[in-house]
């Protein structure tokens, strides 16, 4: 029950800081995606762990994604550039690449200390799910015992059969257990 308690709260950790990350990646690109720059535009703006502040790439306007911007005011002419041709239908492969792509970007936003952080949880929690799937004699024991009082209720109850069952499950892993040690 402990472990599971821990895997949980584990799990839940992880995905707050991914929707933290998330959330203040969405932040950058509201509030600096497609503003005007020395150089261009600034575009694919992220929220950069390590430094905690917010990233963009300076380029063309074509690469900005309107769309995230908060405040982008255009001219019929940046309009023009972001029309975008029809392209082909996506076959399955291609959307479930498409997905993966947009599953993994927010770890590019991540610093390294939350990437090792990340992998470091997440081989504890391959650990503790295999770790409990382990026999052990005392986990055989236990079963012997837990088979050997439900025998004991089925027989007050009078299920004779279904006590004979639970009696040779008792001394199965009874036996496992003592061979085991």
């Amino acid at each position: 029950m402990q472990k599971r308690v821990i895997i949980f709260t584990v799990i839940f950790i992880l995905l707050s800081m991914s929707a933290l990350a998330t959330e203040m990646d969405d932040y950058c690109g509201m509030v600096f995606e497609c503003q005007k720059a020395d150089d261009g535009y600034w575009f694919d703006c992220y929220y950069d762990e390590g430094t905690e502040d917010c990233r963009c790439f300076v380029g063309d306007f074509s690469e900005c994604n309107v769309s995230r911007a908060s405040s982008v005011q255009m001219t019929p002419q940046e309009i023009n550039l972001t029309v975008i041709p029809e392209e082909p239908e996506l076959t399955g492969f291609a959307v479930a690449g498409e997905y993966t792509t947009k599953l993994f970007s927010s770890v590019k936003g991540m610093g390294l200390a939350a990437k090792a952080f990340s992998v470091v949880v997440l081989i504890m929690i391959v650990v503790l799910i295999f770790s409990g799937r382990k026999d052990s004699p005392e986990k055989d024991l236990k079963k012997a015992r837990s088979y050997h009082k439900k025998a004991v209720r089925a027989h007050d109850k009078g299920d004779d059969d279904k006590a004979q069952k639970y009696y040779e499950l008792s001394d199965y892993y009874r036996d496992k257990a003592h061979d085991n040690e």
